[in-house]
This record gives C-alpha cells, sequence and structure tokens, in this order.
C-alpha cells in the first residue's frame, strides 16, 4: 500500500510485493549463471575449431553471464528495497520505482539480447559442437519463459484505467479522490459483465449489472489497498480475534449467580454467554434427527457433481449409473425438468435422500437469474411433503447472490419487513411457480395429513426461508431448515416472527452465515485498522500466514501478536510530528482513509442498507473449547451474534454441506442435547477467577 504508480499509471500490486518475486528471481538467476559459467567454461577449455562461426556463442554466452550478472544484482536490490517500512509506511520504500525503471530498461536490453542469442542458437552455429548448441538453445528458451513470465505478471496487475490513485500530499486530494464518481460504477459495471458472460443479456441482467457496480463502487471507495494487502489484513485480523478469543471468556453460574472468566491461555468450555438470557426456548420439531434429516435433501439438490465428490470411488459412480434414466426422453415420462438427458442430478438426488422414484412430484432444474433449481417429494418416514431448494453452483446463483439491496416482504402487521432483494427474488419466484401449478396441493392430495416441510443450504435456505415465511399464511403449520443461510437475510421483526417457523443451522467459522453489505464493511474497517496499527513489514506477515497454513503454527507472528506490542499498535510521534509539519505520511493517510470510510458507512451505507439478520431460531454447531477435545457443541443463541465476520482457516469449509452433516451426526451418536441459555451449567474442573457476585 499504496497502489505503485509507474510510468503514470497506478498498478494492481504495491510496491512491498516484490520480496518474494525479486528474491525467487535473484536466486534463479544466481543458479542459472552458475550453470552457464560451468558449462562455458568447459567448452572454453576445449574450443571447437572446425565451427567458423564459434565466435558469435563465444560473445553470446559473455554477454549472457553479463546479463544474468545484472539482472541478479538489481533482483536481490528491488527485494531488499521492497522489504523496508511496514504496509502503512511506504516511505522506506520510496527509491524502488528508480529500481524498477532501470530493471525495465534492462529487461529490453535482454529481450534484444535473447533475439540476438536465438538466431545464434538456432542459425548461426548450426555447424559447431552438439553440447554447446544445446547449451545456447536451453538458455534461449528458458529466457523466452522468464521473459513470457514478466509479461504475463504485468498483464495480471495492469490497471486498464488511468492512475487516479497517485501519492497524495493534501487532505483534500485525497477526499476528492475518494468519492464515487459516474465513472467509477461504469468501470465496475464492465467488470461485471465480463465476469458474468454467460448470463443473458436482456432488461433484468442489465440493471442486475447495474446494482452490482454501484455495489462495488460503494464498497471500494476510499481504499488504496492491493490484493495482497487485503490478505495480509485478513491474516492479521484472524491473529487479532483470535487474542481475544483467548484472553476473556465469561459465563454464569446460574446456581450462585456467579460470573467466571477463564485465564488467558488456560483451557476453558465456550458455554452459553450472558446475552442469550432472552433466547426463546426451540420448538419440539427442532431437533438434530430431523435436522440431520433433511439436511440431507438440501445436500442432494446439489446433484451429481456433488454426490460423487462425497461417495468419493467407483461405488458411487456405479450407484449413480444404477438409478440414471438414460434416454429418458423415450421412456416413461416423469416430472422433472430441465435435468440432463440420463436425469443424473435426479438419481443424484435419490440416492442421497433414500427416496423411491415414486416419491417424486415435481423436479426443477431450470436455472436464470432470480430462478432457482428446486424438488417437491414426498417424505413418507416423516409424513411430509418436503421441498428442498438448492444453493450456488452457477454464475445466476453468484449474481442472485450479490443483489443485497433490500426488498420489501409485504407481511401484515409489520411496517419495516425487509429482506435480501435476490433471495427475495428467488422466493417470489418458487411461491408463484408452486402457487400457479398447484404443485404443493397435488403433493398433499397424495400424502393426506402430510405436514409441509422447506429446507435448503446456502442460497438455497435463504430462499427456503423466506419461502416459508411467505407460504405461512395459507399453510400455517410449515418448518423450515435452513442451513448455513446467509447472514443478511430479514429485518429483525421478521426474524422474530419467524421464529416458529425457521430453525436456522450454522456450523463454527462459517463465513457465508455472517456475510452481508454491513458485515462485508466492518471488516473493510477492520483490515484498514489492523493495518494501520501493525509494525511488520508484509513479508513477514505472509510468510507467516503460509507457515500457519502448511505447519499448522507461525512462532514468529504468533509470539509478536501474544507476547509484545510491536505487532499492533497506535499511531507514533512522528507521525503526528509530520502531520504537524504539513508533510503527511502515507501513515496519516491512511488514517484519512479509515476516517473517510467511517463517514461513508455511516452516511451512505447504513442509510441505504438496513441492518437484515438470521431468520428464525438459531443453532450454533462449534468444536469444543476444551484442550484436546474434538467433540462438537452445540448452543441455540442469539441472532446478534452473527454479524461479524470471524477469520479463521475453516471459515470456508465450515460452510460445506457436508462437513455441516458429520457435525450434526457426530452430536447425534453422543445423544448430544443442545444448550439453551437456560440451562443450568456444569463448571469444568479448570482454574476461575470470580468477577462478581
Amino acid at each position: 500500500m499504496p497502489q505503485l504508480v509507474l510510468f503514470h499509471r497506478s498498478w494492481g500490486i504495491g510496491s512491498d510485493d516484490f520480496v518474494f518475486p525479486g528474491a525467487v528471481d535473484g536466486i534463479v538467476r544466481c543458479v542459472w549463471l552458475l550453470i552457464v559459467i560451468i558449462m562455458y567454461s568447459l567448452y572454453a577449455k576445449d574450443p571447437d575449431d572446425t565451427c567458423i562461426d564459434s565466435v558469435y556463442l563465444h560473445v553470446y554466452f559473455v554477454g549472457l553471464i553479463i546479463f544474468l550478472l545484472v539482472t541478479a544484482c538489481l533482483e536481490f536490490a528491488i527485494a531488499y528495497a521492497s522489504k523496508q517500512g511496514t504496509i502503512a509506511d511506504s516511505s522506506g520504500r520510496k527509491h524502488l520505482p528508480y529500481l524498477l525503471y532501470i530493471r525495465f530498461v534492462v529487461g529490453l536490453l535482454e529481450v534484444t539480447w535473447n533475439a540476438y542469442g536465438t538466431w545464434v542458437a538456432f542459425e548461426a552455429s548450426k555447424h559447431c559442437r552438439d553440447g554447446v548448441v544445446n547449451l545456447a538453445k536451453g538458455t534461449v528458451i528458458a529466457g523466452w519463459v522468464v521473459l513470457f513470465i514478466a509479461v504475463l505478471t504485468c498483464l495480471v496487475v495492469f490497471n486498464l484505467y488511468p492512475a487516479t490513485n497517485k501519492p497524495r500530499a493534501r487532505t483534500r486530494q485525497f477526499k476528492r479522490a475518494s468519492r464515487r464518481t459516474f465513472s467509477q460504477t461504469k468501470r465496475w459495471e464492465k467488470r461485471c459483465r465480463c465476469l458474468f458472460l454467460c448470463a443473458r443479456n436482456d432488461t433484468e441482467s442489465t440493471g442486475v449489472f447495474t446494482t452490482l457496480a454501484e455495489l462495488c463502487a460503494d464498497y471500494f471507495k476510499g481504499t488504496d489497498l492491493v490484493p495482497s494487502d487485503v490478505i495480509a489484513g485478513l491474516i492479521l485480523l484472524s491473529r487479532k480475534q483470535e487474542r481475544e478469543r483467548h484472553q476473556f471468556r465469561v459465563y454464569v453460574d446460574r446456581a450462585s449467580s456467579r460470573r467466571y472468566t477463564s485465564l488467558p491461555n488456560e483451557d476453558f468450555v465456550d458455554a452459553a454467554d450472558v446475552s442469550n438470557e432472552h433466547v426463546t426456548r426451540p420448538t419440539s420439531w427442532m431437533t438434530l434427527d430431523l435436522m440431520s434429516h433433511y439436511l440431507k435433501y438440501a445436500l442432494g439438490s446439489y446433484g451429481w457433481p456433488f454426490y460423487l465428490t462425497l461417495t468419493k470411488g467407483m461405488c458411487g459412480l456405479c450407484s449413480l449409473c444404477m438409478a440414471c434414466r438414460c434416454c429418458s426422453c423415450f421412456r416413461k415420462e416423469r416430472p422433472v425438468y430441465s435435468d440432463n438427458c440420463c436425469q443424473c442430478n435426479t438419481a443424484a438426488f435419490v440416492n442421497t435422500t433414500g427416496l423411491d422414484e415414486d416419491d417424486i412430484v415435481h423436479v426443477s432444474l431450470h436455472n436464470e437469474i432470480y430462478e432457482i433449481p428446486f424438488y417437491v417429494v414426498i417424505d413418507k418416514t416423516q409424513n411430509a411433503v418436503v421441498i428442498a431448494i438448492r444453493g450456488t453452483l452457477s454464475l445466476e446463483d453468484v449474481i442472485t447472490d450479490l443483489n443485497v439491496d433490500r426488498g420489501d416482504l409485504n407481511i401484515p402487521g409489520i411496517p419495516e419487513a425487509k429482506a435480501h432483494n435476490g433471495i427475495l427474488s428467488s422466493a417470489n419466484y418458487l411461491r408463484r411457480t408452486l402457487i400457479d401449478q398447484d404443485i404443493i396441493k397435488k403433493a398433499l392430495s397424495r400424502l393426506p395429513g402430510a405436514s409441509l416441510v422447506v429446507t435448503g443450504h446456502s442460497l438455497g435456505a435463504g430462499a427456503a426461508a423466506l419461502l416459508a415465511i411467505l407460504l405461512k399464511p395459507e399453510y400455517p403449520e410449515v418448518r423450515c431448515y435452513a442451513f448455513s443461510p446467509p447472514g443478511e437475510l430479514v429485518s429483525p421483526e421478521v426474524s422474530q416472527y419467524a421464529e416458529d417457523v425457521v430453525c436456522t443451522v450454522v456450523l463454527g467459522d462459517d463465513i457465508i452465515s455472517r456475510q452481508g453489505m454491513l458485515m462485508m464493511v466492518d471488516l473493510k474497517m477492520q483490515i484498514l485498522k489492523v493495518i494501520q496499527e501493525t509494525r511488520l513489514p508484509k513479508y513477514k506477515i505472509l510468510s507467516s500466514g503460509c507457515s500457519r497454513m502448511c505447519c499448522g503454527r507461525s512462532a514468529t507472528l504468533d509470539e509478536n501478536v501474544y507476547g509484545h506490542d510491536d505487532v499492533f499498535d497506535g499511531p507514533t510521534s512522528a507521525d503526528a510530528n509530520a502531520v504537524a509539519n504539513g508533510k503527511m505520511s502515507q501513515r496519516s493517510s491512511l488514517q484519512i482513509s479509515i476516517e473517510e470510510c467511517e463517514k461513508h458507512r455511516k452516511e451512505k451505507i447504513q442509510r441505504n442498507y438496513s441492518a437484515l439478520l438470521l431468520p428464525g431460531k438459531i443453532l450454533h454447531i462449534e468444536q469444543s473449547n476444551v484442550s484436546g477435545d474434538e467433540n462438537f457443541v452445540a448452543h441455540w443463541k442469539q441472532k446478534e451474534e452473527f454479524t461479524e465476520i470471524i477469520v479463521s482457516s475453516e471459515m470456508f469449509s465450515h460452510h460445506f454441506p457436508d462437513s455441516l452433516l458429520d457435525a450434526i451426526d457426530q452430536l447425534r451418536d453422543r445423544k448430544y442435547t443442545p444448550v439453551h441459555a437456560s440451562d443450568k451449567l456444569d463448571l469444568p474442573d479448570v482454574r476461575l477467577t470470580v468477577l462478581s457476585e
């Protein structure tokens, strides 16, 4: 940070992103130089007198050795200059652009020399000794490969638009540059259209792309971050959140009315938090057995690719082939629409749920923007008609997810009934299809006295929850099992209204169930703040993250986070002096960016995007925090606890439906009963500190 400016154009890379590329390229060129010197010295000791063009080879190799030596030194110099300072403070890297300009000129000369080497190796030295000619050909090919990689890298980080993020010396210029303009919105609209080329090009899609462009322009307003800055910020934020979780945990012994906290670095048990005292008890149908049962419907709705991924091996493929209906268009018709010729997706759904083919009432795999696939089947074991809605699996589904505008639910008695507009549009499409074609009535007529159950995962869970709310006036006994739905789904009043209709299940640090426009803006603010506070250079942060991902722990950064103050710190006196003297540092510019983003969040984001929460009652399943205990525990929690994104290595894996199914099945095998806030807590045998009585 900030974006590197070269040739009067900003690039999608920072001045501190050359440490690893420079070091790697320098090492490669040193090894390359060593091999060339050794091979050339052997050739020079035994010259080929029969080759009249050997002088060209000598000239090429001497020039190559010089180029390799110069470029290796330049690469190491670039790496050294890039490692100076921190992410926010780039004053130590002020000479890096000059080194890059020099490297660019040397690169042009290198291209010229490699072209000369190509002519020497493949044309002028045909009659020379094979060993030295092959060496020349190898070095020439390697040179072109390296140059191709360099050009490809430049194209990746190249900005199609002129630089608008030049170093800002004045606060007024920075504020002006941070405002969202019409041209920025049009740029994002072009990017969205390029990303979703396969989406249909009609009036509805055009409106969606415009909405997405405004969303992106609003979200990235006022930031000068490059992708590596965001990654480093996520690593720092993950460590900070982990430290905060370990430093202070509170729970209540309701028998003695005492509040306890586990001491830092001691074993502790995650119990129902004080804020969960107002959580109402779940209804009788919100059981782990039924959750596991209906999660299989949501999982099966993803079709044959997910089925083969889960079954792993030839057994799954064989069972799928046996359930398929090849050339189904020539067979007896069944109510399956838009599936492939062999109806593989329907076969995978049947195998996953254990249903019979006769239990299928209606299957629609038609997939467009706001129009998502769904299954309607009869569940004889639970005497229920089940509507299973598929989650995100296509670009059209992604567009639906990204339309985070607020839509009106129009629920009588709730004036501010709002919902995620993209998912609400999908729920309205589902309701319209089910009602207009009498699909629900047909299913209920085949199983008199059956209950109506709606289920789904991810996008399907959000659509299922809203569909259940929309169907409640006509089917008061409708139930919904929503597994890992998007975090911003319904307004607080609607969430309260749906407590007897919707059961939401979330696993661990699932990012999707904590994701929304307001949460993402908060995440951006937190990333900017930890970048401002850290005193570590970016290369140390990234190497620590890689080490932690590969080895499970990064000693250097973790020791700093938990034991020293040099990782997270506030602005220094030097920064204050720089501002007082009128010399705006990058750190103070970052502070202005934070203030601008905070102002934009209050004036624009919070005004245009009202607060939305998860629907209904929420069961949170997470791993036990007792050392050595790998079992899962489950608590009924309040919706407000899922309004902050938790950055961890498992925030994506916890969203997968198979991970959630494994966790629920483990709880079922242990005959575990989810903990409610009003339940009496058994205090563990660990060292505790009494806070108050």
